[in-house]
């Protein structure tokens, strides 16, 4: 069954299988988020949508034995940023997509796509 479910959250979070959307306000501190096992995720996105713009750390965790685009944790950046990131190879999340207002509300939106070839689980 697909994910569908959006929480919202201003304090560190364990994404639940279920969940699709998570909303961060990393206004009041610094949030961590781990990402549920990527196993039963494959072809599944999580979109992570940051709505704050303060200078608290939001960073994005893999489970024990994963990895998030190869490294240990991916940063969220500030500025009402939204990042897409799918379980494509192996045990490596890796981005599918991800925006950042570049300057708040109704600035141009800056854009990085990273395709991910999940046979090979390479990145192009």
């Amino acid at each position: 069954m697909p994910a569908s479910d959006i929480v919202e959250v201003s304090a560190n979070y364990t994404i639940e299988a279920s969940v699709s959307t998570v909303v961060v306000d990393a206004t009041s501190g610094n949030v961590d988020l781990t990402l549920p096992d990527i196993v039963p995720r494959r072809g599944i996105s999580i979109t992570i949508v940051r709505i704050d713009n303060g200078a608290n750390i939001v960073r994005l965790y893999a489970m024990s034995g994963q990895t998030c685009a190869s490294a240990a944790y991916l940063t969220v950046p500030k500025n009402e940023s939204i990042v897409v990131i799918s379980p494509v190879s192996g045990t490596d999340w890796k981005y599918e997509s991800r925006w950042t207002a570049a300057g708040g509300a109704g600035a141009e939106v800056e854009s990085q796509v990273v395709l991910a070839w999940s046979d090979s689980g390479t990145s192009f």
